[in-house]
């Protein structure tokens, strides 16, 4: 049986536009200007300015009493829960699987907040199998949790497919199993240090599952 291996995070699900959704609702919760949804989106740097940091600038703007602790509650709670799969991707998913494909997530990342996005998003009855790094001990670029996921497909690596953004976990941990790759840049370049390069790239999850199916 032919074998996907798809990432999850930027590759099926969109985080920016889950906490845009998340930024929208705070705001609107907390009775601030809608304009302030668009200042949280800056601050929060695509996730990567540190959650102490983001946490303690919103509660001190929020200008509502608000601690520090108040505003990553309901963060916690809520962003997890703002995830959606495109239809485009879950219609794609949906063809692959109608196509003779087993399909399966392979993520890094913890458990319960991945397992949350993947609820919130409707996504485990739409794949066949779903691997993330701490639950299976293995992270990606590790070639033990491919193995895994093609196991738990019944499928063989040899001849599979592995769709990503990352190039080293995604693609080069792919590719070090055999398996054919396609890259999702996301505005990107591919770092031309490395040693190898992905079969393809496509724009988005769908287009990158059409290529495979036409391959």
């Amino acid at each position: 049986m032919a074998l996907l291996l798809c990432d999850l995070d930027d590759t099926i699900l969109c985080r920016h536009d889950a906490f845009v959704r998340w930024a929208r609702a705070y705001v609107h919760e907390r009775g601030l200007p809608a304009a302030e949804a668009e200042w949280l989106v800056e601050l929060d740097q695509d996730g990567y300015r540190p959650r102490d940091e983001f946490f303690a600038l919103v509660a001190e703007r929020d200008g509502l009493g608000t601690t520090p602790d108040d505003v990553a509650e309901r963060y916690r709670l809520d962003f997890l829960r703002s995830f959606r799969c495109p239809p485009d991707a879950a219609d794609a998913l949906t063809r692959a699987r109608r196509a003779g494909f087993s399909v399966a997530i392979v993520t890094n990342g913890e458990r319960r907040a991945q397992e949350a996005k993947l609820h919130a998003a409707g996504l485990p009855q739409l794949v066949d199998a779903v691997c993330i790094s701490e639950v299976e001990g293995f992270a990606k670029p590790d070639r033990a949790i491919f193995e895994r996921a093609a196991h738990r497909c019944g499928a063989d690596l040899a001849g599979a497919w592995m769709i990503g953004d990352h190039p080293h976990n995604d693609i080069g941990g792919a590719r070090a199993v055999g398996a054919r790759t396609v890259w999702i840049p996301n505005g990107r370049r591919w770092p031309e240090e490395l040693p190898f390069s992905p079969d393809a790239e496509a724009t988005t999850f769908a287009q990158a599952v059409d290529l495979v199916l036409g391959s």
